[in-house]
């Protein structure tokens, strides 16, 4: 039973399929379609079926529809994923190396482990699925294995299979000024484009002569310098020959700029501050006009409001279409106040406010701004209430959003009918709703709505959503749209939705797009698993239904295993108290 292989392709216990964004830091861009799209003309033209599934993740990455079948479907993205991970197990690739997949190719690798580890992953890929495509190789998890060392990295320098990255993220693996001396004269990483040495890496202020000399790393675009000690200037890497195509950079001291007003900077595109000083950081920044390029400011620390409102009234930072100040501490409504009023910024597609105590009089600000291309709004965890939720949805249409996060504000009941019953939401795809104390009232409200036809991704975890919570929503003729839904849940409330609940979303007849169904942490047990038991079908067509982190045993698991109705589908048990009985060695599937 829970040890065929049947079982093991069906059981997920320990980590995640999801396709992998060569990025250097968070919340940085994500991967650029236009060459996926290209490819996948070219993959057609030699008629190679994974044109179709390239062309599917493009149109679920930018909301469109999909065949609910066949070879353009999603399905046939996590099943040509699956295959894939699974010969690639049966051929010998690490437990310690996470596949990263995008349209039927092998795209990333996460390495919890050595640099031999990541060779051998790097080789098992080339020989057994054929896809030189293994672009971003990231080490991490330093503390269950040691760090890669400058040894490592000659390691990795002196061999040709990493001749196909594009991408290495090498953040706190201590690899010192040799380490990347061996990396930067390799004759084999010639097409790495994005190189992220944050953390502690042993560097000195002669790295900076190694990166800017090299004629291997010529091509980088993306470089990751946050945190360690190149504190000092680094305006050499803007000195004319060095790095001519670098767009995307990462720091940590306000140090690091002085130097930026002596050279032309105007080639940068991208800009991650993580530091203490924002203050001082934000005075070398706005006094430089060749910033005028700039289009992404993603800044994390300490700042203060007049730095940020000085920041608002900058005449250089007209092409900024990104700004994302999550977490900055020392700054509150009077920032938010600044950059609504901002014309300089009008052009704004991402802003990003999360844990900022901007409060309802920030929000409103906001809501009444004149930002006609505002794709993202991130307002987690900023003191609102139902004051600023009316106060958004009475503000300026917002045509061009498509993912809004309110997460962490508590809003309640009553502020989700409000939510509701605005057209705000019409155009949206991505809502995050996470612990707003929301109750079965509010998902009701939200499962009726009249404006969410559009949602392609809701998430309602730590909600106290119920039984007649989740009834609604199977029950829902109003979310047409869709695919994935989470309800992680706090076991010290959530326990109640038990098996009804469990059994509303599963054989609801109403959500015919849902293919990914999350619903951690609610306490289900193996009574609960019952729910399922004797199905013939799921009413949504589900391609993965993760119930981590619940109280699931033997009894249960069996019960899962047993159910016709999961034949086809994948389901994440880790954490439960019997998952121990699963087999664990030799595949990410179970």
């Amino acid at each position: 039973m829970l040890d065929d292989a049947d079982t093991r392709a069906r059981f997920v216990t320990r980590k995640d399929l999801r396709w992998f964004s060569p990025t250097v830091g968070p919340r940085l861009r994500p991967v650029d379609w236009t060459d996926w799209r290209v490819l996948a003309d070219w993959l057609d033209d030699r008629g190679d079926p994974r044109a179709d599934l390239l062309r599917t993740e493009d149109r679920l990455e930018h909301g469109e529809s999909v065949d609910v079948a066949g070879p353009r479907s999603e399905r046939a993205v996590f099943d040509a994923h699956r295959r894939g991970e699974a010969a690639l197990r049966a051929a010998g690739l690490p437990d310690r190396v996470t596949v990263h997949w995008l349209g039927g190719f092998a795209v990333g690798l996460t390495v919890r482990g050595s640099a031999q580890d990541a060779l051998v992953a790097l080789d098992t890929i080339h020989t057994t699925v054929g896809a030189p495509l293994c672009a971003h190789l990231a080490f991490t998890g330093l503390t269950a294995h040691p760090p890669l060392g400058p040894e490592g990295a000659r390691e990795l320098a002196r061999s040709d299979a990493t001749a196909e990255l594009s991408g290495l993220d090498l953040r706190g693996q201590l690899i010192g000024d040799d380490g990347l001396d061996a990396l930067s004269t390799s004759p084999h990483l010639t097409r790495l484009r994005h190189l992220n040495l944050s953390g502690h890496n042993d560097l000195s202020k002669r790295a900076l002569g190694i990166l800017t000399r090299s004629d291997t790393l010529c091509g980088l675009e993306t470089l990751g310098l946050t945190a360690g000690p190149i504190h000092e200037d680094i305006s050499a890497l803007f000195e004319p020959g060095a790095l001519p195509r670098l767009r995307s950079l990462s720091l940590t001291n306000a140090d690091q700029l002085s130097g930026l007003a002596d050279v032309d900077a105007s080639k940068l595109r991208r800009l991650l501050w993580t530091g203490q000083n924002g203050v001082a950081f934000l005075q070398q920044l706005l006094h430089n006009d060749t910033l005028r390029s700039l289009g992404a400011l993603a800044m994390f620390g300490r700042l203060s409001d007049h730095a940020v409102q000085a920041l608002a009234a900058c005449p250089h930072l007209v092409a900024l279409e990104e700004l994302d100040l999550a977490l900055a501490r020392g700054i509150g409504p009077a920032s938010a106040i600044a950059m609504a009023q901002s014309p300089t910024l009008a052009g704004l597609r991402r802003l990003g406010w999360h844990g900022v105590p901007i409060g309802d009089k920030g929000v409103t600000a906001i809501a009444d701004a004149e930002l006609p291309s505002l794709a993202e709004l991130d307002l987690g965890n900023t003191s609102l209430t139902k004051a600023g939720v009316m106060a958004l949805c009475r503000g300026r249409d917002r045509p061009a959003l498509r993912r809004l996060h309110l997460a962490r504000n508590r809003l309640g009941p009553e502020a989700m009918e409000v939510l509701a019953a605005s057209p705000l939401l019409a155009s949206v795809q991505q809502l995050t709703l996470y612990m707003n104390h929301i109750g079965d009232r509010g998902t009701k409200a939200l499962a009726q709505s009249p404006h969410v036809g559009r949602l392609l991704e809701l998430d309602l975890s730590v909600n106290q959503v119920g039984v007649q919570g989740m009834r609604a929503l199977g029950r829902s003729g109003a979310l047409t749209s869709l695919r994935h839904l989470v309800i992680r849940g706090d076991r010290r409330v959530e326990r109640h939705a038990g098996i009804r609940g469990l059994h509303a979303l599963l054989t609801s007849s109403t959500l015919r797009t849902l293919h990914h169904l999350e619903l951690r942490s609610c306490g289900f047990d193996d009574g609960d698993a019952r729910a399922i038991e004797g199905l013939e079908h799921l009413g949504p067509p589900l391609l993965r239904l993760d119930l981590a982190h619940n109280l699931l045993g033997a009894e249960g698991l069996h019960i899962l295993d047993d159910a016709p109705a999961l034949d086809d589908v994948v389901v994440d048990v880790r954490h439960n108290p019997g998952a121990e009985a699963l087999p664990t060695a030799d595949n990410q599937l179970r």
